[in-house]
């Protein structure tokens, strides 16, 4: 797929430590960080509502929702 960056590396490392992601190779979660976007959500703010249409994975990296 594309290159790995220091960040892409970081969010593969990630994913590899939760258990959903768990059973993946390294090699496949490193060509899914390329597909992941990072958000930061402050206190209060919507990141989605119930009913709203499906448009991504979202997984928590801290917090919660």
């Amino acid at each position: 797929m594309g290159t790995m960056t220091e960040k892409s590396l970081e969010l593969a490392n990630f994913l590899k430590s939760q258990s959903i992601f768990q059973v993946l190779d390294m090699n496949v979660l490193e060509d899914l960080s390329l597909l992941f976007t990072e958000a930061i959500y402050g206190p209060g703010q919507v990141v989605f509502r119930e009913g709203d249409t499906p448009d991504g994975v979202y997984v928590i990296k801290s917090g919660s929702v």
